[in-house]
C-alpha cells in the first residue's frame, strides 16, 4: 500500500513585464511544491515556472502609473510593495510602445554617455576596488584553507593516537590474558599435530589434553599459516566444540581460545567463516548468559541460606570459581568476535543475532578485561545509528555511568569514548543529564589523561537547554574559565573553548564563569593572542548587564583593536562586545573622535566593502554611538550619513540588519546634528522606509518604526502630513485585502514566500508593505 503523501506549495516570485499586445503585466513565478510523509520529512520537491497576468484597463500618456501600480499590486498575490518601482517601469514600457516611442531605458540599458575624463577616473576606481575585493576574498580563502588545513592535521593525530590506544589496550588485555592461560608442563610439536588431532575423538579429559597442546601450538604465530591448511583440524574442533560446549567449560575455552589466535589476522578469517565459527561462538555465548542467570539465582539462594546459619562454604566457592572461568569464555568469545567484526557485513549479522544486548549485559559483571572489551566492542558498534538505539533501549547509559569513578585508566578511557560517540543522540544526551554526569565529568578535568575527551563529552552536553541548566547549578563552572586560562597554548583549545562559549550564552552560568576577576582577563587574554573564539566567549558574557561595567575600563583599547584588526573573524566578535558596551558613563564622542572612527565606520558601510555579519556589527556600534549626546558634532558627517542610508536600503531583506538599522535610525534623529543630515539630505529615501516597516510583522520593527517616525513628525511639518496620509493608506489596504481574503479571494492552494512569516491581525507581513494570507490558523514554515 502507498504511504499517503501531503503538499505544500511554496511561490517564488520572478521578473515582472510589460506585455503591451495584451494590455498586461505578467509576473513570472516558480511554484515549488513539497510532497511530504506521514512523519512531515520531504520526500519529492517539483518545482514550475508559472505566470499571473495582470489586465490593466486603457494606458496612454496621461495615465496615473503610481496609482495604476498600486492596483496592479492590489490584485496579485505575487507583487509585494517593495517591488513598485519594477511594476512602474514596466508600464512605462508598455505606454511607450503603445504610443510608438519605442521601449523606454530599462535597468539593464546602458547608462548616459560620460565625459572622457569622468569615464577614466569611473574605471580607474572601478578596477581599484575589484582589485581589493579581489585580494580581500584571497586572503579570507587562504585563511579558510589554513584553518581546514590545521583542523584535518589535527583530525588525523587524533585518529592515530586513538588508534594507537586501542592497539595498546588490546595487546595489554592479551597479555593480561596469557598470564591466566595454564600452559602444560609438555611442550608442544608442529609434527605431532595429528595426534593431538586424534585425541579430540577419545574421552573427555583426552579432549582437553589435545586442545590444550593445540592452542600452544597456536599460540606461536608462525604456525598459524600451516594449521589453517589443515582441513581435518578445524573439522575436528568445530565438531568438538558443537557437540560438547555443554560438557566441559575447559574444553570450550581452549578450542575458543584456538580460534581466536587465528581471528588476530585478518588473512585466516575467510577460514574461520567456512567453518560457521561466528555462528558457533554466538551460541555459546547464549549458552552461557543463560548460565549465569542460573548462577546468579544460586548465589542469592546461598546467601539467604548463610543469613539463616545455614554452611554453603564449599558450594559458594565453587560457584564463583566457575564463574570466574566463565568470564574468561566470555572474553575470549567477544574478542573472536570483534575481530572478526572488521567486516562490516559480518558485523551487521551479529547485530540480527542481538550482540547488543549481550555486550550490554557484560557490564554487570566484575571482571575489568571484559568490562574493557565490551565497552572497546560498543564504540565499534556506536558508529551506526541502530545500534545505538539498541543499546539505549537495553539501558547502557547508566551502567556507563558507574565506571566514571574507576581506578582503571583503561576501563575509564574507554568508557568516555563509548559515552562521546553516545551523545550525539539526543535521546542518549538527556540520558546522561539525568544520571547527573556532568559533576562526574568535570572533576575528571584534572587527570590530564582523559581531559580531551572529557571536555568533548561535556562541550556536547552544553548543547542541549537541560545540560546548560544542569550546569548552571553546578558550582564547577569557574573551573572551565580557570581551564582557559591556564591554557598554555597560543589560542585555547576548541573542545574547551566551545565549552566555554555554550555555557556563556546563560546568565547564570556566565556571572559564575566572571567571579575571582576572569572576564578582564578573558579579554585580555584574547586581545593579546587575538583568539576569536575566546574574543566569542567575552561576547556572550558581555551581552548580560550585570558584567557590562567590568569592561568599561578597556573599551577604549577595544575601539582601537577594531580600526587596527585585519581578521574578519576577530573584527566581528571585538564589535559585538564594544556593541554591548552601553554604559551611559562612557564618553563614546571623545573615542570616537580619537580613533578616527567615523572614517572606520564609513569604510565598512560601503556596499560590497564588508560581509552581512560585520555591516550588522558596524550598524549596532553607530546605534551604541549614540548614547552620547555628544557625538552628534562626530557623526554629523554626511559621507558617514550617506554611506549608512544606503548600505540600509540595500540589506533591507535582511531581518537582523533591518532591525539594528531601525533602531539606529531611532537613535540618530534624537541628536540634532544627524537628524538634520538624515532628514534634509536623505529623507526622499529614509521616511517612506520607515512608513513601509510601520507594519511589519516583527513587533520590535513596528515599535522602533513607530517611534522614529514620531520623531520625524515632531522636527518636520512638511514630512508630518506625508507620514500621515501614508500611514492611513497602507492601513486602509491592509484592511481591505484582509476583507477581500476573508470574501474567499485566496482560497484554495497556500502560497508561500521565502522566509519565516507569523500571523498578525487576520494577514501576514512578509516584507514592506506586503501582505499574505494563510487559509488555516497554524502558518508552515519552509
Amino acid at each position: 500500500m502507498s504511504e499517503k503523501l501531503t503538499t505544500k506549495k511554496k511561490a517564488r516570485p520572478g521578473k515582472i513585464d510589460g506585455d503591451a499586445s495584451r494590455n498586461a503585466i505578467i509576473v513570472n513565478y516558480e511554484l515549488e511544491v513539497a510532497y511530504m510523509n506521514e512523519a512531515g520529512e520531504v520526500v519529492k520537491v517539483e518545482k514550475k515556472p508559472k505566470q499571473d497576468i495582470v489586465a490593466l484597463p486603457g494606458v496612454g500618456p496621461d495615465t496615473d502609473l503610481d496609482a495604476l501600480a498600486d492596483s496592479v499590486i492590489s490584485k496579485s498575490k505575487f507583487v509585494t510593495a517593495s517591488k513598485k518601482d519594477k511594476v512602474v517601469a514596466a508600464l512605462q514600457q508598455i505606454v511607450a510602445i503603445q504610443s510608438g516611442g519605442g521601449e523606454p531605458p530599462s535597468e539593464s540599458a546602458p547608462a548616459p554617455r560620460k565625459s572622457r575624463s569622468e569615464a577614466a577616473s569611473q574605471g580607474v576606481e572601478d578596477r581599484k576596488k575589484e582589485r581589493e575585493a579581489r585580494r580581500r576574498k584571497a586572503e579570507k580563502e587562504k585563511q579558510q584553507a589554513e584553518m581546514d588545513r590545521n583542523r584535518e592535521i589535527e583530525r588525523e593525530r587524533v585518529r592515530e593516537e586513538e588508534l594507537a590506544r586501542e592497539r595498546e589496550m588490546e595487546a595489554e588485555l592479551t597479555a593480561a590474558l596469557l598470564k591466566r592461560t595454564e600452559v602444560p608442563d609438555k611442550k608442544a610439536e608442529l609434527w605431532q599435530l595429528d595426534e593431538y588431532v586424534e585425541n579430540l575423538y577419545e574421552s573427555m579429559d583426552d579432549k582437553i589434553t589435545g586442545t590444550a597442546m593445540i592452542l600452544q601450538l597456536s599460540l606461536k604465530a608462525e604456525n598459524l599459516e600451516q594449521m589453517s591448511r589443515n582441513e581435518t583440524l578445524f573439522l575436528a574442533l568445530s565438531r568438538t566444540l558443537r557437540e560438547d560446549s555443554k560438557k566441559s567449560m575447559d574444553l570450550v575455552i581452549n578450542i575458543m581460545y584456538i580460534f581466536f589466535c587465528f581471528s588476530s589476522y585478518s588473512e585466516f578469517h575467510p577460514v574461520l567463516f567456512q567453518y560457521k565459527i561466528g555462528d558457533m561462538t554466538m551460541k555459546v555465548i547464549d549458552l552461557e548468559v543463560k548460565r549465569h542467570e542460573l548462577r546468579k539465582q544460586d548465589l542469592k539462594k546461598m546467601k539467604q541460606t548463610k543469613e539463616e546459619g545455614g554452611s554453603v562454604g564449599k558450594e559458594e566457592k565453587k560457584t564463583l570459581l566457575v564463574m570466574k572461568k566463565q568470564d574468561k569464555l566470555l572474553y575470549l568469545c567477544f574478542h573472536l568476535l570483534l575481530n572478526l567484526a572488521e567486516d562490516v557485513n559480518i558485523e551487521r549479522k551479529m547485530k540480527k543475532r542481538k550482540i547488543v544486548p549481550y555486550l550490554v549485559l557484560m557490564l554487570d559483571r566484575s571482571d575489568e578485561e571484559l568490562l574493557v572489551l565490551a565497552c572497546m566492542f560498543l564504540k565499534k558498534l556506536s558508529i551506526f545509528k541502530e545500534n545505538v538505539a539498541d543499546m539505549l533501549e537495553n539501558d547502557v547509559v547508566p551502567r556507563l555511568v558507574k565506571f566514571i569513578a574507576s581506578e582503571n585508566d583503561n576501563l575509564l578511557g574507554v568508557v568516555l569514548r563509548l559515552l562521546l560517540n553516545l551523545s550525539f543522540d539526543t535521546e542518549a544526551l538527556d540520558a546522561l543529564v539525568d544520571q547527573g554526569i556532568i559533576p562526574r565529568l568535570i572533576s575528571l578535568l584534572s587527570r590530564n589523561r582523559f581531559k580531551e575527551f572529557v571536555l568533548r563529552l561535556l562541550y556536547q552536553l552544553s548543547c542541549t537547554d537541560r545540560g546548560k541548566s544542569v550546569f548552571a547549578l553546578t558550582e564547577h563552572v569557574g573551573l572551565i574559565g580557570d581551564n582557559v586560562l591556564q591554557s598554555t597554548q597560543r589560542r585555547v583549545p576548541l573542545e574547551l573553548v566551545a565549552l566555554a562559549i555554550n555555557l556563556t550564552d546563560m546568565e547564570r552560568s556566565a556571572l559564575s564563569m566572571a567571579q575571582e576577576h576572569r572576564l578582564p582577563r578573558f579579554l585580555q587574554r584574547a586581545m593579546h593572542t587575538g583568539d576569536p573564539l575566546l574574543m566569542k566567549v567575552v561576547r556572550n558574557m558581555s551581552q548580560h548587564h550585570q558584567l557590562t561595567e567590568q569592561l568599561t575600563e578597556f573599551v577604549y583599547d577595544l575601539a582601537q583593536m577594531c580600526t587596527q584588526v585585519d581578521n574578519p573573524e576577530l573584527l566581528v566578535e571585538c564589535l559585538g562586545v564594544l556593541g554591548n558596551c552601553v554604559d551611559e558613563r562612557i564618553s563614546w564622542a571623545k573615542i570616537a573622535e580619537d580613533l578616527d572612527m567615523v572614517s572606520f565606520l564609513h569604510k565598512h558601510l560601503v556596499p560590497g566593502f564588508s560581509e552581512d555579519d560585520i555591516v550588522l556589527e558596524i550598524i549596532v556600534i553607530l546605534g551604541t554611538l549614540c548614547l552620547d549626546a555628544d557625538v552628534g558634532e562626530v557623526l554629523g558627517n554626511e559621507r558617514l550619513m550617506g554611506a549608512f542610508v544606503e548600505i540600509v536600503m540595500e540589506k533591507q531583506d535582511d531581518a537582523d540588519i533591518l532591525l539594528q538599522s531601525i533602531y539606529t535610525l531611532l537613535r540618530l534623529l534624537m541628536i540634532e546634528r544627524t537628524r538634520d543630515i538624515v532628514l534634509v539630505s536623505y529623507g526622499e529615501k529614509v521616511v517612506p522606509f520607515l512608513v513601509s516597516h510601520f507594519f511589519h510583522r516583527d513587533p520590535k520593527i513596528r515599535d522602533y518604526a513607530d517611534k522614529a517616525l514620531d520623531f520625524v513628525m515632531e522636527y518636520d511639518e512638511t514630512w508630518a502630513e506625508q507620514i500621515r496620509e501614508k500611514k492611513f493608506q497602507v492601513h486602509n489596504e491592509a484592511w481591505l485585502n484582509a476583507v477581500e481574503a476573508d470574501e474567499g479571494g485566496m482560497q484554495g492552494d497556500e502560497y508561500f514566500y521565502e522566509g519565516e512569516t507569523e500571523q498578525y491581525n487576520g494577514f501576514e507581513w512578509q516584507d514592506a508593505g506586503e501582505l499574505q494570507f494563510v487559509n488555516n490558523e497554524e502558518v508552515v514554515r519552509f
